[in-house]
């Protein structure tokens, strides 16, 4: 009877990490296909809430590209300056790519804010990694829909900044 419970015991604890990671994945491909503008669909909320994702807090995406391929090292530092957002999810775009979803507490001074959380980003990554960054960032998204619009702005801010003001390290869609 005993080895019984124990063994329930560890069945569930194997269930609940099997649970856990899946949900990091499937926020991971969720966040993904929203950006990418492929999960419009009619449970589109049903969803977030479903994997606890609150569709009612502002956003902003930020997207911040190295002059190299990005280490380890750097995703690392990112995830733990914005460890404490529980709201905040951090993507791999490309090799030279993340992509930041931060949420946004305040609506006061916002154009403040995102610039300072960008410029927190290059400072943080120059500091420790010793590599070049540029971050970009769109709007901010009072919906979970939006965000797709915002990472368009983001991605267009970061073609026109290499373009034309090739010394900026920071810049926005506005």
């Amino acid at each position: 009877e005993d080895s019984y419970k124990w063994g329930r015991i560890a069945a569930s604890s194997i269930l609940h990490l099997m649970e856990a990671g899946s949900n990091r994945m499937d926020k991971e491909d969720y966040y993904r296909r929203l950006l990418m503008e492929e999960n419009l669909s009619e449970d589109f909320y049903h969803k977030a809430s479903k994997m606890k994702i609150s569709s009612d807090i502002r956003r902003c995406v930020y997207l911040i590209e190295m002059q190299k391929t990005f280490s380890g090292q750097a995703e690392t530092i990112l995830k733990n300056l914005f460890a404490d957002g529980k709201d905040d999810y951090i993507l791999k775009g490309n090799d030279k790519q993340l992509i930041l979803i931060k949420s946004l507490a305040s609506k006061k001074e916002d154009k403040q804010i995102t610039d300072d959380v960008a410029k927190q980003i290059v400072s943080m990554i120059n500091t420790e990694v010793m590599e070049s960054v540029r971050v970009t960032y769109g709007r901010i998204s009072d919906t979970l829909a939006g965000l797709a619009k915002a990472y368009r702005e983001a991605k267009m801010a970061m073609e026109v900044v290499k373009v034309f003001y090739s010394e900026r390290e920071t810049a926005s869609y506005t």
